[in-house]
């Protein structure tokens, strides 16, 4: 498995947490802990990462043995309530399951005074994703050679709008919409082309640079294909009323 620096988004959605030495923080979506070892170790009191991917935790454990990591969906958090002083969760949301009730956890793990940076794709040249278009290209071959579509799931885009809903009783303190089609390209060479380990190395060293640039690049008209948000909860409320969950 390749292991390798996190840019673009991840070095701006820490640089948006403003950590401090005291900071409790919670990466949720943490995959194999690239953000942790790369980027957030040494900076807070407390790093933590979940995801709901058994191999990649078990992979974030083996290569760092005093990390803290957790196996368990976003939708339930086996947190109490005011945990976390800082929480990150990067391009993680579009593909839970439960948007509602990942927003409530999100929310009722958050301290008061905490701040949450959440980053999804943004609803701008949404048919580019190669996240969607890859399916359906394989699905439209299945069709042509007879064969019964495989159902995938929707790789969601967000509006502004859209996202701040699910965390309505958070207050906004920055919003970020940014990145060219170029973050579709880089997303189709590492995600859905198979390149040998050595190679996948040398080009990281070069889209890396690139995608930081890349990531920050605002287009005209609030165009982009990226959008982060950081959000705090007020400090003046012992335990903030969370948005409703819908029944189950």
């Amino acid at each position: 498995m390749e292991d390798f620096k996190p840019r673009g988004r991840a070095s701006l959605g820490v640089e948006l947490l403003n950590l401090a030495p005291r900071d409790v923080v919670l990466d949720l979506g943490c995959s194999e802990g690239y953000v942790e070892r790369y980027l957030l170790h040494g900076r807070s009191r407390r790093v933590v990462g979940v995801d709901s991917d058994p191999v990649a935790v078990d992979r974030a454990r083996r290569l760092d043995p005093q990390g803290e990591y957790y196996d368990c969906p976003a939708e339930t958090l086996p947190f109490p309530d005011s945990t976390f002083t800082k929480i990150l969760c990067l391009d993680v949301f579009e593909h839970v399951q439960d948007e509602h009730r990942v927003a409530h956890e999100i929310i009722r793990v958050l301290a008061p005074g905490g701040r949450l940076v959440i980053s999804t794709p943004h609803d701008f040249l949404t048919f580019l994703d190669p996240e969607n278009v890859t399916p359906r290209l394989k699905n439209l071959a299945r069709r042509v050679a007879r064969k019964q579509p495989i159902p995938f799931p929707v790789h969601r885009h967000y509006r502004t709008g859209q996202l701040r809903s699910f965390f309505s009783n958070l207050t906004l303190e920055h919003t970020h919409i940014g990145s060219t089609p170029y973050a579709m390209l880089v997303a189709l060479l590492y995600g859905h082309v198979p390149l040998p380990l050595g190679l996948r190395s040398v080009c990281r060293k070069i889209t890396g640079p690139l995608e930081d640039l890349d990531y920050r690049i605002r287009l005209p008209f609030r165009g982009g294909m990226a959008l982060m948000l950081a959000m705090t909860r007020s400090e003046g409320v012992e335990q903030q009323e969370n948005p409703p969950l819908p029944e189950l």
